[in-house]
């Protein structure tokens, strides 16, 4: 109605990878493009799906369903997984 005030979220910055430079908040990017985000060939991050490791990723429907990653996951990922000299 006229006049009602309306209430907005703040929203979380925007992150980008600073390789690929993806920047979205809660993006979903396929296995290759999460691959190519943290360095690894694809099938490394297939490998660790199967193992029950590496980042969390969402599995759609069935047993070929499609598999996406977040973009801040995968950020947050090379972050935690980064060792300095």
């Amino acid at each position: 109605s006229p006049g009602s005030a309306v209430t907005v979220e703040p929203q979380k910055p925007a992150v980008s990878c600073p390789d690929t430079g993806h920047s979205d908040r809660g993006a979903l990017v396929n296995t290759r493009t999460a691959a190519a985000m943290l360095g690894l060939e694809p099938k490394t991050l297939a490998n660790w799906r199967s193992a029950g490791r590496g980042p969390a990723h969402v599995k759609y429907s069935g047993r070929h369903g499609p598999v996406r990653y977040e973009v801040d996951v995968l950020i947050a990922y090379r972050r935690a997984h980064t060792r300095g000299n």
